[in-house]
């Protein structure tokens, strides 16, 4: 029987090339992973400009008063069944 001591063929072989990927498959994938984190980047950035532009535009017709804004309505503050925690 074949011992699975140090410096056996199973502690030398890299998971990679065990199940059988090479260097230039990996080096491969990772190209493809770091193409998709670009494009992820910068759809981020075009969305956080998107809403930023939105913004914009809201608070450009609140204060030009195109819009009717109501503020919230205070809550009743008569008695509810919650009841605040005490320490």
């Amino acid at each position: 029987m074949a011992s699975n001591g140090i410096g056996s063929t199973s502690d030398t072989v890299s998971p990679q090339a065990a199940s059988g990927s090479t260097a230039e498959e990996l080096l491969a994938q990772l190209r493809r992973q770091l193409a998709r984190y670009d494009e992820l980047e910068q759809e981020n950035i075009k969305l956080g400009q998107e809403q930023v532009t939105l913004e914009n535009y809201v608070a450009n017709m609140m204060a030009s008063n195109e819009v009717n804004y109501y503020e919230p309505v205070a809550a009743d503050t008569e008695e509810s069944d919650f009841e605040p925690f005490e320490e």
